[in-house]
């Protein structure tokens, strides 16, 4: 392992194990719940969205060419702007936002699903509501105090929070009944391709971020040559852990009652090993998912702050500077509550899978105009690695278009309104530099 660290940089292991960690958090934990509605067959989308997202994943590791660094997703947003234009890095940069604020209520959704294994009715109707509203409330409370808060706070649930997927991805299989994996294995009796269809998009929730993984560029010993490799190894590994625990739960507990469920995972540690691992599966899922939303409220405030700063928001709404202020924090955290109370359901399954697809809809749309940007951008490369980065281009488009295609009218009007408003945004934003 030591021969993995040298002169402060890291080998291709330690590269791929970043990654995976970094994918790892609580994106899985409601996801049973939607795929058992599928079935056992729901294996085929996962098999899908693992092969689009290392493709992705070697799409984004060819951006190490031009300059992509720890500057993170202001620094992606950058180069998009240089490769088709300030407006398109515009767009980019509101389907992110609005995808973060999403993807928050989803995160919190995660908290009173697993509070209810300890108080039930505590995702039921308005209780449920005023649960995920006082989770998001707490997270951005945790940020007011601090960036460090909020890291120790990330760092000190991380394990814990692996533990249950790790625990059913492994465990689970020992105690494993194919005879009932089987005769769940296609609730619905739809054809394969309907099912890969309808499953591809919300499975896709779990890779959101995977862009994340070049990121480790500047960490990385002989980047140009070593992060293809560390980020498809570290994006496999994530996919497989993911494949595994959620399709296991399939044969623990009927798909019906995994489907019911608001804590899948829970649910199944306890009907195999016990109320008592139950309950502490429960325990780590919740802590979690808590870390993770912290995370990501500071990352919404963080593009806000940055959004201010160029003069892409009104500094009334965030005020410029390197660092979210409470202000913006309380901004991020209105938005959030307002998505949660405009996406609220009756079941919380049915709330969770219509956040995760306008999530996953907004970002493909960011991604293929990554694709795109890496298209352009490699016109000065050599031609053997022009010719390597315009193919993973084309084809993580070909990828993207064609979950969008399948996502539904109504997922797509919603990313076509969040462009209208971008565009919109882009031109208030524009006027006082033509001034």
């Amino acid at each position: 392992m030591a021969g993995q660290i040298r002169d402060g940089r890291i080998g291709v292991w330690l590269a791929a194990m970043l990654v995976a960690g970094n994918m790892m958090g609580s994106s899985v934990y409601l996801l049973p719940a939607v795929l058992a509605k599928s079935g056992g067959i729901s294996v085929i989308g996962w098999a899908a969205a693992t092969a689009g997202a290392l493709l992705l994943s070697a799409m984004y590791a060819g951006f190490a060419d031009h300059g992509l660094n720890e500057a993170g997703q202001a620094g992606l947003v950058g180069r998009i702007a240089d490769g088709i234009g300030p407006f398109f890095g515009y767009q980019a940069a509101m389907l992110y936002s609005v995808s973060c604020w999403v993807g928050n209520v989803a995160i919190a959704l995660a908290v009173t699903g697993y509070a209810a294994s300890f108080f039930p009715g505590a995702a039921l109707g308005l209780t449920g509501l005023c649960v995920t509203i006082g989770a998001i409330l707490a997270m951005t409370a945790v940020n007011i105090f601090g960036a460090g808060l909020v890291s120790r706070v990330q760092t000190a649930t991380l394990a814990i929070g692996l533990a249950p997927v790790i625990l059913i991805a492994v465990g689970g299989w020992l105690v494993f009944r194919p005879s009932l994996f089987i005769s769940y294995w296609n609730v619905d009796h739809a054809p394969a391709t309907r099912v890969l269809a309808d499953t591809v998009l919300p499975i896709f929730w779990a890779f959101l971020g995977l862009e994340s993984a070049a990121m480790c560029c500047a960490r990385l010993r002989d980047p140009q040559r070593n992060l293809a490799a560390a980020t498809l190894l570290g994006v496999g590994l994530a996919g497989l852990v993911y494949a595994a625990a959620c399709v296991v739960l399939m044969g623990l507990i009927p798909a019906p009652q995994i489907a019911a469920s608001t804590a899948p995972f829970a649910d199944a540690a306890h009907a195999v090993f016990g109320i008592g691992v139950g309950a502490a599966v429960a325990l780590c899922a919740m802590m979690r998912a808590s870390g993770t939303l912290a995370g990501w409220i500071l990352v919404s405030a963080e593009t806000a702050q940055s959004a201010a700063a160029s003069g892409l928001i009104p500094s009334a709404l965030a005020e410029p500077g390197d660092r979210a202020t409470p202000r913006t924090l309380m901004l991020v955290a209105g938005l959030t509550i307002a998505i949660a109370l405009m996406s609220a359901a009756p079941a919380l399954a049915e709330q969770f899978t219509l956040l995760i697809d306008v999530a996953v809809v907004l970002t493909l749309v960011m991604y293929v105009l990554s694709a795109v940007a890496l298209w352009r951008l490699s016109a000065g490369s050599a031609k053997g690695r022009r010719v390597w980065l315009r193919t993973t281009a084309v084809l993580s488009s070909i990828f993207c278009l064609w979950v969008l295609a399948n996502s539904g009218t109504k997922l797509l009007a919603v990313a076509a309104v969040v462009a209208v408003v971008g565009s919109l945004g882009y031109r208030f934003a524009r006027r006082p530099k033509a001034i």
